[in-house]
Formats: structure tokens, sequence, C-alpha cells
């Protein structure tokens, strides 16, 4: 079927040629040359090939431009949200600053102490809509006991922007200190001085004997999905632990604490959302007390094809799941993956449950990007006492998952013309909808090329998906992006995509105030999606992207027609 439909594809593209009389394609690659594009080279007679042969760029596009000089640059990263594209007869000319130095100095309080291994991590808002803040990372060395520095590298035309600094400890200072977050304007030197209020809370970690826990847990709190406090032990002596949080975390909202253990054959505590009071700084948590809990023992879970038990699933990632116990102050979870192996089995060591008593467990069976077989959330499976042996022959198996094939997305890639366009990157990312047989099996972006004809195929899970198709560099076709493409059913869904004309944006990129070239440069241009200076969470389309040669210049393909 595909054997057939690939020449089918050739001779409609050999006819084409004959009618047009075509030869064949010449043409340099984006950034090979100083010249202003004609719109004669690189092509074939009336089908342009490569991006040397595309018109220059003849309308007014004020879209955004994003030069991310190589590591071994002096320059430092350069936005521009609004960058007039318009290039008949001429060239842009891009700079980027060169990179200026922040020193972030953070001081102990008052019989209080500095992390001895931490990152100091600053994070400046994007001058583009939409697009994630600028982040900067550098470790923290000590200058003395009570005092450390971090240098970081930043764009110097960012001096004096909002910015955020934070105070990250590293193991083992994390045991003791919490993160700490500054918001300041940036400036080329930046003091710190660490609050002298902040909340002790303290707790204590019973098993469900009224004992300390055989094994080591680390209890931390977070606050909307972050970290927020140190990461603390429990005792061996009375199950006590001490969490340490900045005093600001109790005016933004409620937290949540964890318990993880460190062995491998214990659950987790999970606590129900807390709100602290204002004061006192000292405050207690109620005894945590975990649920009983057996041993664990081995289980085993078969995956095979929908086709049929001859279809053994090999590298699929299987979860399984349970709520040991719940109290008034939390639950107590209990998960274990594994991998299936050559003979679709999984091998799981899972707390279980009693002949009169079943403990239940929910399934997710993930499948790698490029698997015809569709994740799966099967239907939740109970696990009786099963058996402690190690070996996986002898284990209970506990369910056999059939798999249902994954939709093919197949389809063709052809430019402005009609012709196909090979070595197109076509990837498939999901959302913003659901996308799979459950939600908590998370589906993966999936990638493919497509061939000499232009022609792809992706098996993909159910669901919504965004597709964006990035031609080869020097392709005279652009980048382009599709939202909301809904793949379902079974089989082969259909998807062929005929890609926009495009205009050529060339130029050379230089670093500010010299004449020197900016040579491996990345140059990415989006189209903002709001408003600049506008609050905005939508990310821009990114519109096309390259790298600078060797003498700085650079060419992009955009869409005419987005």
């Amino acid at each position: 079927m595909r054997t057939r439909r690939r020449i089918l594809l050739l001779l409609a593209s050999l006819s084409l040629e004959a009618c047009a009389g075509l030869g064949s394609a010449t043409g340099s690659s984006p950034g090979s040359g100083g010249s202003t594009s004609t719109g004669s080279g690189g092509s074939s007679g009336v089908h342009c090939t490569t991006a040397a042969c595309v018109p220059p760029l003849s309308t007014h596009l004020l879209w955004a431009v994003e030069i991310d000089p190589s590591a071994q640059s002096p320059a430092a990263i350069e936005e521009n949200p609004s960058v007039d594209l318009y290039g008949v007869g001429g060239q842009l000319t891009l700079t980027a600053g060169v990179a200026t130095t922040v020193g972030a100095i953070f001081t102990a309080p008052a019989n209080g102490s500095i992390p001895s291994t931490a990152n100091a991590v600053l994070t400046v808002p994007s001058l583009i809509p939409g697009r994630p803040s600028l982040t900067f990372q550098a470790p923290t060395a000590l200058t003395s006991p009570g005092s450390s520095v971090a240098t970081l590298n930043v764009p110097s035309d960012r001096l004096g922007s909002p910015a955020t600094v934070a105070l990250v400890p590293l193991s083992p200072a994390d045991q003791t200190n919490p993160p700490h977050s500054f918001s300041v304007a940036l400036a080329s030197s930046l003091p710190f001085n660490l609050p002298d209020d902040d909340i002790s809370l303290g707790g204590i970690l019973w098993s469900a004997i009224g004992k300390p826990p055989t094994s080591t847990f680390v209890a931390r709190a977070f606050q909307g999905g972050t970290q927020v406090s140190n990461a603390a032990p429990t005792t061996a002596t009375d199950g006590s632990f001490t969490l340490v949080l900045p005093s600001v975390t109790a005016a933004s909202g409620p937290l949540t604490i964890q318990l993880t253990p460190q062995s491998q054959t214990d659950p987790w505590f999970i606590s129900n959302p807390i709100t602290l009071p204002s004061s006192p700084s000292v405050q207690s948590l109620q005894t945590i007390m975990l649920p009983a809990y057996s041993n664990l023992n081995q289980f085993n879970l078969t995956v095979q094809g929908a086709d049929g038990p001859n279809s053994k699933v090999s590298g699929a990632v299987v979860n399984a799941q349970t709520i040991v116990g719940t109290n008034s102050l939390g639950t107590t979870e209990f998960a274990r993956s594994g991998i299936t192996d050559i003979n679709g089995v999984a091998s799981l060591s899972l707390l279980p449950g009693s002949a009169t008593v079943p403990r239940p467990y929910t399934l997710t069976v993930t499948l790698p990007v490029g698997s015809v077989y569709a994740s799966q959330c099967p239907a939740a499976v109970s696990v009786t006492s099963g058996t402690s042996s190690v070996n996986t022959t002898s284990a209970q198996t506990i369910a056999t998952v059939s798999l249902a094939l994954r939709p093919v997305l197949t389809g063709t890639v052809r430019d402005s013309f009609g012709y196909p366009v090979a070595g197109v990157s076509v990837t498939a990312t999901p959302g913003p909808t659901a996308t799979g047989a459950c939600p908590a099996a998370a589906t993966s972006p999936s990638n493919t090329t497509t061939d000499a004809f232009g022609a792809f195929e992706l098996p993909l899970d159910p669901g919504t998906y965004q597709l964006d198709y990035d031609p080869p560099s020097g392709s005279s076709a652009p980048r382009f992006t599709e939202l909301g493409v809904v793949v379902s059913g079974d089989g082969q869904i259909l998807h062929d995509l005929t890609l926009p004309a495009g205009g050529l944006v060339e130029g050379t990129a230089f670093i500010l105030g010299a004449s020197q070239p900016l040579v491996s440069a990345t140059v990415r241009i989006f189209e903002p999606r709001c408003a600049a200076g506008a609050t905005c969470t939508t990310a821009p389309w990114l519109r096309g992207q390259t790298v600078t040669n060797a003498s700085g210049q650079f060419q992009i393909v955009v869409p005419l027609s987005p």
C-alpha cells in the first residue's frame, strides 16, 4: 500500500516536471552568502527548491526576533519584541548586546546560617509576549561563615529590569536551609540579607504500632507545586522532623506536607492542605501515623497486543498505584513501576492485600513514542497475598492487558506549488485536551521526518495535538504550525498539508557596538499572539529559525499567510 502510494507520488512529480520543462535544482544554503536574494537562484524552472530563490519578503511584518549566541560567544541572548521584517532590496542588521556580570551576595541573619552549597537562580521576564522567562544560574561560593556570593552572566541591556533571585540550597545543606526568593531591579551588585523570621514547623511520624518507622522518611512542604521548605529527615529515635519555611509562605496560601521514604519498601504520605497562622514562628503538626501494611510481594502483569496472546509487547511502562489509607490529616499512597520484557511481562513489587481483603491498584500502561500500540489505563485490579519470590516465573499474574493499535496519522507535505517536500520534521505535541485512553497515561511528543516523496506516518494515541512542520535548513518552504488536530478511531488517518508560500528574510547579526559578526548564533523569528507589554501566557508562533554562518549571515523563509 505504502509502496504503491510512493510510486504514484513519484509519477505525479515527474509529470509536473515534464509539463514545466524543469531541470535540476541548484542554489545555496541559508546564510551562504552576503548578497540580497533576487528570487532566481536555487530553482528548477518555475519550481523554487531552496531559500536562495525565494523572493524577499514584500510586506511589513512586525514580529519578534530572538538571537541566541553560541556558548563561546561574548554576546548575550537578545530579544526584540517588534522587528519590521520587510526586506525588499535590503537586509536586516541584528545586534546582540554583550553579557555583563551580576554579583548576588547573600548574608546570613544574626545567629543564622548560610547554605554551604547552593545555587543562585535569576529569572527575568521575557520581552517577547508569551515566551518563558530568561533564567540564569550559578553556584554560590562561601566568602565567610555567614556570607556567600554567586556570579551570573546576564544581558547588559536588562540591567534595571524587574527580576527574581532565588537562593536554592543543595544537598546536604538543603536538610537545614529552605529556599529563599527575592524580587529586585536587576543591577550589577545585588546584596541580600536572609530573613531572620523563618517559620519552624515540627512534626512526628509514627508507624501503625506507634513507634518511629524503621526506615528514614524525608519531609518537605510544597505550595502551588513548588517546594518551599528544607528537606528534613525523620529521626530514628522518635520519628520527629523539623521543617523550616520562609515566613512569606504563611500569607501565600495553603501548603501540603509530603513525607517520602528513602527505602523502596514503604509508602509515602501527603497531607491535606494546611494553612499556617501568621504567628507564632514556631508551630507544630499533629502526629502523623502511617496505616498498617505488609512487606512487598512479587507480582506480574502481562501486556499483549489486541491481535492475540502471541503478540507480546515489550518496552511498555506499567505503573500500579494504590491508596494504603486515609485519615483526617492526609493520605498514604504507594506506587511501583516496571517495564515489560521480551515476553510482555512486567515484574512489580507491590504491597499485597489478603485473600479476604484484597488491595485495589489503578494501572496505567504507557507505550514509548513510535510504538504501534496505544497507551491505556486498564480497569483497576485487586491484589491479594501474592508471593515473596523474586522469580517472575512463579509470581502471581494480576492482570493481562490487551492494547489496541494506535491510529496512524499519515499524509504528504507539499510546498505552495504542490511539490512534495522531503526532510520535513513533523512533531505532534499532545494538548491542549487530554490525550490517550486516560489522562494518567501521559503521552510524549512524537516526531518523524518526511521521506523523499514528502510522506510521513505517525502512530499516535487518540487525542488532540499541535502539529509543527519544520522543513530542512535551506528549504524554500516555511515553517508551519497546526492547532487542534484530532486523532481518533483506528487505522490510517489521512492528513495531507500544503505549506503556505514563503518570503525570504535575510541579514547579518553583529555584537552591539562592534563590527564583529555573530558566528553560529541561533536566530528565531516569532509571531506574538498577544500585544507587546501585555501579560500573556499564550506562546507565540515560532515562524522560522536558523544558525548564522561564519560571516554572521542568515536566511529564514517565513510564511506569508500563516
